[in-house]
């Protein structure tokens, strides 16, 4: 009797697992062939940019022209491009942020006329995060360059009949509304796709959009690793930065054991044996069908890759594009390395060239190869000619639509006494000098301190000796003073000298700060340089000397 049921119960398992796998891959099939129009009109408009936008942005422009905004800067009369520049004014959060505060009280008509369905938090990381409305059309506009780019995915990579991750941040603010009820946040990564896609999305999510729910950032991370430690079929991991994944990699290498032995027997020895060939704790060992790892590569996320590499050898990364909260301006297109492709069936763009800041911005159709912008957004959720505060470099074109490469911001400054360090700079100098001395670093900020005098430290987490980090902060003091203001500030006894300061778990304490102010734990973006004083008591690092 035994021996029957255990059989019965063996081949019940199998027949299990054999229906979960028919299931992922009809879906797999439906979902792809529903994808082939948003890939289709995508490479159309590739090829006509400059018609295509200017329709975009007529239409957006026609059914908001009754708004608030939309009277006051006459968007009747907007007929062209230069109409539109000449009319409405570029603008940045400052100018928005009173708009969005009589929003959030609960009027209606001001910048669309849709109404705002919710409002998504900034990842800044100074002060409290700033609010972007949303609504109904700004998350079709996401969807456009979302649906392209998975049905881009599945033409290139083989994904079917797999299971994907993608980020599911803790819950950061339960329940938060703004004075007028409207919602404050996204439920998970997946509430940027179309319905369809949400909905196919979460058909094949290898941990549970409940893990958000969890009652604490401890708890959050133990239920995210062993549901994915659970998940042999993973064949697509989506973050946004690198250092969410190595934060979530260093605690399943730490307590591999315990985890582990959590698993069904069979799948436990699998897991196990392939660890034991691998020689070590790999990507490929623990889901041998992992096919792509998306995130952010580029600008300050370029020095926490490497880190990566450690797990996911062997395994393609694809770097995300520019995907900012206020909206996209670029998607990964194709096999290509050189850069992402411009968003352009997704809002209007425009790109203020960085060596004439007096010109007026170009269409996007208009970038040259080699020459680096400021991308300008205007998007169905009521932001006009917003200016994001990201450096692009334009490396080619797919068609008529440039690719674009991010460089960094360029709207982050700290400036304690004059020095004038902005973030690009400090960013592309931590990334030049770690590559010379040779180390790989799981978090890295330069952040300004005033005692005992004014002068900036660098908190770093790394596995590499003193003596290598010590040539790191020396190499940063050494190109800081590439800029005369800051080599000035020093040579007066204004600043003193860059300061070293290892620190442990440094990027989970920094976002543990950016999560209680409301920013998703999954889209806090990696930074070189803050302007906020503060962070070397927060991230609590033992002090070292230079």
């Amino acid at each position: 009797m035994c021996r029957r049921s255990s059989v019965s119960g063996s081949d019940d398992a199998s027949f299990r697992k054999g229906r979960a796998n028919l299931l992922l891959s009809v879906i797999d099939a439906g979902y792809a062939l529903s994808l082939i129009p948003a890939r289709l009109a995508f490479a159309r408009a590739t090829l006509r940019v400059e018609a295509f936008q200017q329709r975009h942005l007529q239409r957006t422009l026609q059914k908001n022209q009754r708004t608030v905004y939309g009277v006051q800067h006459r968007f009747a009369e907007i007929h062209s491009l230069a109409d539109y520049q000449r009319r409405v004014p570029v603008v940045g959060y400052d100018e928005v942020a009173p708009w969005v505060t009589r929003l959030a009280e609960g009027e209606k008509h001001l910048l669309t006329a849709e109404p705002v369905r919710l409002f998504e938090p900034t990842s800044g990381s100074t002060g409290q995060a700033k609010l972007i409305p949303y609504t109904q059309g700004l998350l079709s506009e996401f969807s456009a360059a979302t649906s392209a780019w998975l049905a881009d995915l599945y033409a290139h990579y083989p994904l079917s009949g797999t299971t994907s991750y993608w980020s599911l941040s803790p819950a950061t603010s339960k329940g938060h509304a703004t004075p007028a009820g409207i919602p404050v946040g996204f439920a998970d990564d997946t509430e940027y796709f179309g319905r369809l896609t949400r909905w196919a999305v979460r058909q094949k999510l290898a941990v549970p959009v409940s893990v958000r729910c969890a009652p604490s950032f401890e708890a959050w991370r133990e239920s995210t690793v062993r549901s994915l430690l659970a998940a042999p079929d993973l064949g697509l991991i989506s973050v946004w930065s690198p250092t969410f994944l190595s934060l979530l990699m260093r605690y399943l290498e730490a307590n591999f054991e315990s985890l582990v032995a959590t698993l069904p027997k069979r799948h436990e020895a699998a897991v196990r044996a392939r660890v034991e060939q691998a020689d070590g704790i790999t990507a490929l060992a623990l889901w041998p069908k992992l096919r792509l790892l998306s995130c952010w590569t580029e600008a300050s996320a370029q020095l926490f890759v490497p880190e990566l590499m450690r797990w996911f050898v062997g395994v393609p990364i694809q770097g995300k594009g520019l995907v900012a909260t206020e909206g996209i301006v670029s998607l990964p297109w194709g096999n290509t390395d050189a850069g992402s492709v411009a968003a352009i069936t997704s809002h209007f763009l425009e790109l203020q060239p960085l060596d004439q800041a007096t010109h007026a911005p170009l269409g996007v159709h208009q970038a040259r190869v080699g020459a680096s912008y400021e991308p300008i957004v205007t998007t169905a959720g009521g932001l006009y000619r917003y200016r994001l505060g990201d450096v692009v470099t334009c490396t080619g074109f797919v068609g008529q639509a440039p690719l674009l490469r991010l460089l960094g911001r360029r709207d982050k400054r700290s400036d304690l006494c004059g020095e004038k360090l902005d973030a690009l700079a400090v960013e592309q100098a931590l990334q030049a000098v770690c590559t010379e001395v040779g180390i790989t670093v799981q978090f890295a900020l330069v952040a300004p301190l005033l005692e005992p005098r004014p002068a900036y430290c660098l908190l770093v987490e790394s596995e590499a000796d003193a003596a290598s980090l010590q040539q790191v902060a020396v190499g940063l003091e050494r190109r800081l003073c590439d800029n005369f203001h800051y080599q000035y500030c020093r040579e007066v006894g204004q600043l003193g000298p860059v300061s070293l300061r290892r620190t442990e778990r440094g990027f989970e304490r920094y976002a543990q700060v950016l999560s209680a102010r409301g920013v998703a734990l999954g889209s806090i973006k990696p930074m070189g340089l803050t302007a906020e004083l503060g962070w070397p008591a927060r991230l609590q690092p033992t002090p070292t000397n230079v």
